[in-house]
């Protein structure tokens, strides 16, 4: 069915209609073609249900007012109204909000012969929004007058949201054509220009594409490059196939010149066969390859002459040379080998020992990738640790190829070495910074208060009366304040003694020997306690370590034990073991124990105290830390409230 000025119908079988007072058949596979005024003059109401059957399309009749009288089923098919909702004003009420004014504008033709042609969006009663395109006619009397309206209303969905998406196709080739990175430029079967994109005018120069359109191409080819561009261009619209890269020179309109890559194929421009350039400016790699080719023959010199460890290789790993350096780097105590000896001798033949990882960064070089890092660790065939930093990149033959491989080495042990033993001093002065200032605080707080008591005693001191009663309490308050700076002043030189611990004081110590020393002297609080102590040292009976600074540990952590025991009898079991790289020393007691996630973070630290109800200051676990920690060691703790607490002391061997 055509909407142009009539409608056609095509009929299959045989249908027996009223047409007006008269008796008619309708027969299939028969055309019948009526114009809109045609339908208007002969069909009524009963005539247009009966297109009802067969229109694949929405038919409506409408008085002269433009009040819908009639519609039929496939009208609620597309916008999902029922004939009822729709009749009258209500077709209205399904336009598009946006569309509505204009369509209530256009949608009635202006005169007998004229056909409304009118598109507008719907929103049906699901919420869909469909487009319609509705042609209408007018209805004529039998004396020329406009007594109504008959037309159709056609689903054009698919079709608008075709031609949209073709519209934002095209509008995205286009954005892609003019902002490529490489100018595309289309020529006609005579080689003329007939379309250039803003990157090809750049590189030609151009103003505008006025100066290069309608101009033959080879205006602005090299003229030793003319006769193949010419054949290539014969072959790709001979053959209708792409062309291979092609590399020529190309003059730009304002005296310069450049050297163009580009890829041709078979073209459509405006209907006619045409061929499209995709051009890149290959200047600058055709004059670094150029320089590399030079490069090359002065290469061999140089390796052999630098004064770093470089090696070249070929695309089999054979080698072509190598420096002085690179030889006294990787065969230290071979003084037969020289650069003319290894020259075509294949480097993995000479290290059987090359990783895969190596292997592997080889092959990724070859294919023209670039290498490097800066820290690698490897073990020799003879099993040494070597840390070294490598590059490994391609060097190149004519023709851009790669050639081989130029591999860069250095041993950096020993800065390795040096940059760990920087670190370990750089960790311990931030410490040592770190608890100088925890030092300096403690100490200006612990010292200020017996000193500012003192003076304000001093203030109510009256020499005179040097034998009141008040002058004798005073002087026995200033004893209490001296006593206490004093004691403060004994646990700074203990702390200070603690930080000058010097390993070199280190010797084989017995831990029977030490723990019997320290037991002789709790002798009396041990048994005070009835404490059960038992110990096995059977798995590692001594340690390389200051015999003090152990007894010191032993007797604090026993007296700790001792402190914060429980009411039940005390048990305590003091153990070692011999690990690859530290002696462990357990101290386990059963004890009234702690809550390591309250204190855990502050159980060293220094005046940190846990239980008012015992006597410290707090100094202990502070010193024993640090002891342990002065000498390369470390301590760690387990323990549960009313379990116990088990510490264990790592001495690094020595």
């Amino acid at each position: 069915m055509y909407f142009n000025t009539y409608m056609r119908f095509m009929f299959a079988h045989f249908l027996k209609v009223n047409w007006g007072l008269e008796l008619k058949y309708i027969v299939w596979f028969y055309q019948v073609t009526l114009t809109f005024s045609q339908m208007s003059r002969s069909f009524n109401t009963e005539s247009l249900s009966i297109i009802d059957k067969v229109s694949p399309v929405a038919i409506f009749k409408a008085d002269k007012a433009g009040k819908c009288i009639y519609i039929n089923q496939k009208w609620s098919e597309i916008s999902g109204y029922s004939v009822e909702e729709t009749l009258g004003d209500g077709w209205i009420d399904a336009v598009h909000p946006e569309d509505r004014k204009r369509t209530q504008k256009e949608w009635k033709p202006n005169t007998e012969n004229n056909v409304s042609h009118t598109e507008y969006r719907i929103i049906t009663k699901h919420g869909d929004i469909k487009w319609i395109v509705a042609r209408v006619a007018a209805e004529i009397s039998e004396d020329s007058r406009i007594i109504g309206y008959i037309g159709s209303a056609t689903d054009i969905t698919e079709r608008k949201l075709a031609e949209q998406a073709l519209q934002e196709s095209e509008e995205m080739n286009r954005k892609l054509v003019e902002n490529s990175p490489n100018a595309i430029v289309i020529q006609d079967l005579n080689t003329k220009i007939v379309f250039v994109n803003k990157k090809a005018l750049e590189l030609m120069g151009a103003k505008s594409a006025d100066e290069i359109l309608g101009r033959p191409s080879k205006d602005f080819i090299f003229p030793e490059d003319q006769p193949g561009i010419a054949a290539r261009f014969k072959q790709i619209v001979s053959t209708g196939q792409r062309g291979e890269p092609y590399v020529f020179g190309i003059k730009g309109l304002r005296g310069h010149s450049f050297i163009g890559e580009s890829i041709a194929v078979p073209f459509q421009w405006k209907s006619k066969k045409a061929v499209l350039l995709v051009i890149r400016d290959i200047t600058a790699q055709k004059e670094n390859l150029e320089r590399l080719e030079d490069s090359e023959k002065k290469l061999r010199q140089f390796i052999r002459d630098a004064p770093v460890s470089v090696a070249m290789f070929d695309k089999k790993m054979n080698y072509i040379g190598c420096s002085d350096k690179w030889l006294k780097d990787w065969w230290k105590k071979d003084k037969t080998i020289s650069p003319e000896s290894i020259v075509g001798k294949n480097h993995y033949a000479l290290f059987n020992n090359v990783s895969d990882y190596w292997k592997k960064s080889h092959q990724r070089v070859l294919v023209g990738a670039y290498e490097i890092n800066e820290e690698d660790f490897f073990v020799d065939e003879k099993g040494e640790n070597h840390w070294l930093r490598w590059e490994a990149r391609p060097w190149y033959k004519k023709g851009n190829e790669v050639g081989g491989a130029i591999i860069f080495t250095e041993f950096i042990t020993k800065r390795k070495k040096a940059e760990r033993n920087l670190k370990v001093l750089a960790d311990r002065l931030l410490k040592s910074n770190e608890e100088l200032q925890k030092f300096a605080y403690i100490t200006s707080h612990n010292l200020r208060a017996p000193i500012v008591n003192l003076d304000t005693l001093l203030g109510f001191y009256d020499p005179k009366k040097a034998n009141s009663p008040d002058n004798q309490e005073i002087f026995n308050k200033i004893l209490i304040s001296v006593d206490q700076l004093k004691s403060s002043l004994n646990d700074l030189i203990k702390l200070v003694d603690t930080k000058e611990a010097k390993i070199s004081q280190t010797t084989e110590v017995s831990f029977l020997d030490v723990l019997n020393q320290v037991k002789r002297g709790l002798e009396t609080q041990i048994d005070a306690e009835k404490a059960d102590l038992k110990c096995d040292f059977d798995n590692a009976p001594t340690v390389i370590f200051e015999a003090s600074i152990l007894e010191s540990i032993l007797q604090n952590l026993i007296t700790n034990a001792l402190k914060y025991r429980r009411d039940e009898p005390l048990k305590i079991r003091i153990k070692t073991a011999d690990l690859e790289d530290h002696i462990v020393l357990t101290i386990e007691d059963n004890g009234i124990g702690m809550d390591l996630d309250v204190m855990g973070s502050r159980l060293f630290g220094m005046y940190e105290r846990f239980n008012d109800t015992k006597e410290g200051k707090g100094l202990g676990l502070y010193i024993v830390k640090s002891q342990i920690e002065s000498m390369g060691g470390r301590i760690e703790v387990k323990s549960a409230i009313n379990k116990g607490t088990t510490f264990i002391v790592y001495f690094k061997k020595q």
